[in-house]
């Protein structure tokens, strides 16, 4: 006999095959990056159970990235920056990359500022340095585009290592007249995803028996009004979520970056206060990546700390209420929900290039908000909670956060100045 419950569960079967594909890809996704970022050999978390899921998901990654090597400089490097990551710090890429990495740095001449900075990252990679240790990109990249921060970085990188302090006092003088930090964090995104759709309608990913998540699935299926109706919904999402989470690949392998170390330390010395309060203030105001934004307040705080300066202490629950309301977005932003709903990261791609990672993402969650509300996968919004945070008092916030506030902490209680 075939009862509702039997059909609820035939549909909750077929969304999680459905969702494999997915979820794979972000588990890989995951254990990839952290391998790129971490520069060390994978851990035995990567177990014998994953090896061929990696092998297989590797292989269908160096097929699309060849696919990308057809199109434009910035998806070139893309795909080089992508393989880079995959195979670790300890192996080169396949020759295909590396050729194409020498033909685009033969003709660097030409490049925009865009992809001068694009290939000064790729270039940072160890595992391509045999292709791009002969190319110095420092003057080129300054000349291009003097007024971004990010021009004058790689310079200053140089400067501190061999300790030319001459250099160091040149470089951070024309940092501070800079006008905004592009680092032009996701912007191929866009270009990206086409290729790829294009792809995936072709050469679907590997499907593996992983049914992480599978729980968490399950009970926002019995849970919403219409258990058929969102089931049906998440099954026909199927093929956006694997195209945006493969697209989410793509910014989070091209993450690596210049060392931060130096323009940290050198504007902590007392004879650049006035130049890099400067640069604080056109990171915090322009910077279109979230960690620079933080550097940005670090280097002003830090500065504030030294002298004492009484505007410190709005100046730090300002961005403690911040960073506090922006965590708790994320937290109510749940995994499975982000991955089924394609939603989150169609306007998190979409609106990157022209309003920054930190919008984006408050965007992207406000929008996913609603629709979950509206299909009843949620019965209530946590956001206007998280939105709150940011209108409380010095004193409440104090009083709820403040034990446990890394600024707070840092600047206003266990302040060493």
């Amino acid at each position: 006999m075939v009862t509702d419950g039997t059909i609820k569960n035939v549909h909750l079967c077929d969304t999680i095959v459905v969702m494999k594909r997915i979820i794979l890809a972000l588990a890989l996704v995951v254990i990839i990056t952290q391998q790129a970022i971490s520069n060390e050999a994978p851990n035995d978390t990567v177990t014998d159970s994953h090896t061929e899921q990696l092998k297989a998901y590797n292989e269908w990654y160096l097929k699309l990235d060849k696919q990308l090597l057809k199109h434009n400089v910035l998806l070139q490097l893309s795909a080089i920056t992508n393989q880079a990551a995959k195979v670790l710090q300890s192996r080169q890429p396949d020759e295909v990359f590396l050729q194409a990495l020498g033909t685009i740095l033969k003709n660097k001449d030409r490049l925009s500022s865009h992809e001068l900075l694009k290939l000064h990252r790729t270039c940072l990679f160890t595992n391509l340095a045999s292709v791009c240790s002969k190319h110095d990109l420092n003057e080129q990249l300054i000349a291009a585009d003097p007024n971004n921060f990010y021009s004058h970085l790689p310079m200053l990188n140089q400067a501190y290592q061999s300790a030319d302090h001459s250099r160091i006092d040149v470089v951070i003088d024309a940092m501070a007249n800079t006008q905004y930090a592009t680092r032009y964090y996701g912007h191929e995104l866009k270009e990206t995803k086409q290729v790829v759709d294009k792809y995936i309608q072709s050469n679907p990913i590997p499907e593996e028996d992983m049914e992480v998540f599978a729980g968490e699935i399950s009970q926002m299926i019995n849970d919403s009004p219409d258990p058929d109706a969102l089931a049906q919904l998440i099954e026909e999402n199927a093929h956006r979520n694997h195209v945006n989470l493969t697209v989410l690949n793509y910014l989070m392998s091209d993450y690596i970056g210049d060392p931060l170390k130096p323009i940290i330390e050198t504007c902590s010395s007392l004879l650049y206060e006035t130049p890099c309060m400067h640069i604080a203030d056109t990171l915090i105001t322009t910077a279109d990546s979230i960690d620079m934004t933080h550097i940005g307040h670090t280097i002003k705080f830090n500065i504030l700390a030294k002298n004492e300066d009484p505007s410190l202490t709005a100046a730090v629950f300002s961005l403690a209420k911040q960073e506090k309301s922006f965590n708790c977005m994320f937290r109510h932003t749940g995994t499975a929900s982000s991955m089924l709903f394609p939603t989150y990261y169609d306007t998190f791609i979409n609106t990157i290039k022209t309003k920054g990672e930190a919008s984006a993402f408050l965007e992207a969650t406000t929008k996913l908000n609603k629709e979950l509300l509206e299909l009843g996968v949620i019965k209530e919004s946590k956001l206007d909670q998280c939105k709150h945070i940011q209108t409380m008092t010095n004193d409440e916030f104090l009083l709820q956060y403040g034990d446990n506030d890394p600024y707070i902490q840092k600047y206003l209680v266990n302040s060493e100045h």
